[in-house]
Order: C-alpha cells, then sequence, then structure tokens
C-alpha cells in the first residue's frame, strides 16, 4: 500500500529544501508514493487537504543562519535574510564535506517542522559519523576490512540489528528523521567494539542508511560484493520476537526518591528483585527500618524507612 505525504514549506527558500531535496528517499523507504510541497505564505492551508488523497501532513520548518552570523539590528521576525545567509553556508558546506554529509546533517538537525540554525560543526560531526561507518567495512588500503566475515551473529547481535530496523522504520514512519540517525549512530557504535562483523548485521544497516546517503551506501554496496544496488532492495523487516527484550533496568527509590537502579532479567520475581535492589542502596537503608516496600512488578521498587 502505498501513501501521499504532504509536506508543506515557507517561501524563503532552505525550509523547502531541507522538506523535500533531503527527505524524498527517506520518505520513500518509508512506502510513500509522493511528496507534495507547497509554500505556506502562497496562501496554502495544508488542512484544506485533510479530505484528499493525502495520507499525513507536515510542515517543514525553516533552516536559518547560525547566530554569530545574523544582523543584531534586523526585527526577530525578518527570517528571509537568516535564511538566505544559512543557504550561502550550505553550498559552501555542500563544497567541503559532499552531499551525503549536508543531506544526512539537514536531517539531524531537528524535528522536522522547528527553525533550525545551521552549524557547520553539525556537518563536521556528521562527517565522523559516515567515517565511522566507512572504517567499519573498508581498510586503510581501499580494500574491504579483514574485519567483516561471513558468520552468524550472535543472540545478543541480531536484538540489536533487529530493534535498530524496528526503531528507524517506526521513526521514518513518524517522520522523526533525527531520531532515526541517531539509532544509526547507536549502532555503528556498537559494531566498531566488535573485531568481527558479520555481513548479516552490516549488509541491513546499508540498506537502512540508503536514504539518508545514498552515495556512501552504494560505494559500500558495491565492495561487499552485492548487487544491483542497494536503493533497488528491499526495506529490512524485522522479526517482533527479537525486539523484546529480556533485560529490565528497574528502578529503586527510597521514600520517593530516586536512589539506584538494578539491571535484571524480565522474569524474575519480586523477591529477586527486593534483594538485589537492597544490595545496590544498602548505604540508604544502614541505621533505618524499612516499614514497607512498595513494588510495581518490571516498573519500580520503593522503600519507605
Amino acid at each position: 500500500m502505498t501513501r501521499t505525504l504532504f509536506v508543506t514549506g515557507t517561501d524563503t527558500g532552505i525550509g523547502k529544501t531541507h522538506a523535500c531535496v533531503a527527505l524524498l528517499s527517506a520518505l520513500a523507504a518509508a512506502g510513500y508514493r509522493a511528496v507534495g510541497m507547497k509554500p505556506v505564505a502562497a496562501g496554502i492551508d495544508p488542512g484544506a487537504h485533510a479530505n484528499a488523497d493525502v495520507d499525513a501532513l507536515a510542515r517543514a520548518g525553516n533552516v536559518v543562519a547560525p547566530v554569530a552570523d545574523r544582523n543584531p539590528y534586523a526585527f526577530a521576525d525578518a527570517i528571509a535574510p537568516h535564511v538566505a545567509a544559512a543557504r550561502e553556508r550550505r553550498a559552501i558546506d555542500l563544497d567541503q564535506f559532499g552531499a551525503d554529509a549536508v543531506r544526512l546533517y539537514e536531517m539531524f538537525m531537528g524535528p522536522l517542522e522547528s527553525m533550525k540554525p545551521w552549524s557547520t560543526r553539525g556537518v563536521e560531526g556528521i562527517t565522523r559519523f559516515l567515517d565511522r561507518v566507512w572504517r567499519l567495512m573498508v581498510g586503510e588500503d581501499g580494500a574491504l576490512s579483514a574485519a567483516v566475515v561471513d558468520r552468524l551473529p550472535t543472540a545478543e547481535q541480531q536484538r540489536l540489528l533487529h530493534y535498530t530496523i524496528k526503531k528507524i522504520t517506526d521513526d521514518i514512519e513518524a517522520l522523526r528523521f533525527n531520531t532515526a540517525i541517531s539509532h544509526m549512530m547507536v549502532f555503528t557504535n556498537e559494531m566498531t567494539k566488535l573485531e568481527q562483523r558479520s555481513r548479516a548485521l552490516l549488509e541491513p544497516f546499508l540498506l537502512l542508511l540508503s536514504p539518508f546517503a545514498p552515495h556512501v551506501t552504494e560505494e559500500l554496496w558495491e565492495r561487499l560484493g552485492k548487487a544491483p544496488c542497494a536503493g533497488q532492495q528491499p526495506w529490512p523487516a524485522y522479526d517482533p520476537a527479537l525486539v523484546v527484550s529480556d533485560r529490565l533496568t528497574i528502578p529503586i527509590q527510597v521514600n520517593g526518591k530516586l536512589r539506584a537502579k538494578v539491571e535484571t532479567e524480565a522474569g524474575v520475581s519480586r523477591e529477586q528483585v527486593e534483594a538485589k535492589a537492597r544490595t545496590e542502596i544498602a548505604e540508604w537503608l544502614e541505621g533505618k527500618v524499612v516499614k514497607k516496600v512498595i513494588y510495581v512488578e518490571k516498573k519500580l521498587i520503593n522503600f519507605v524507612v
């Protein structure tokens, strides 16, 4: 089933670019067949399209110049010069860091609907992230890294992959592109820790990255010996059984105040939780009489002293 998204921007330039050009592929991955872009200032009311062949509505905020580049004598609501300055800075960064970095940064800046200041440092940070992704699979000699192996991932690694697929899929569906990228960063950090990285982990991850950074993704897809291009592959699916965590983090309170947290397995009993909790907060219970222990299953435990 395909869906249509109607995105509104503003008449002042880069907001529409941020809304449409940088997000087209990510929206396509979510199953949208079209992205409509209309200027708000031209009198377009997104609400008027609610009964049309449109399944979702979104309004993109402007991307404006960094605070240091703004005219302090301009009116607070005169954003057009700030947008123009951001457009100039974006063009410079595009030449320096490349399309993938700028595209990814535009989606990482913040919520789609918010006004966001451009930051070259932010583009640099995204570039470092893409460099880490590259090093996951490519050695210093430019060939496929020896760390990339064909063996099956561990159960824990599979849970991480399927959790990442679910979160990124859900975030794209809800137009939360910035948090989708955050999950990619977490996954990359975990893969970096591994001395050996299974293809069964790296290949689905590249498909998740593809709508956001298509150029570097295709380069890596080719180095993995895959064909045809990553952009033509089906979107990865996750196993619901693998996204249910078998571990719990239970807050420990003393008189309603958080004092510690305890990690435990999902099927643990109340008695086991209480025993572990007493060990964790022994210093807070020392010399005190526990009058009551309130346990909300799998949520929290509170010692009243």
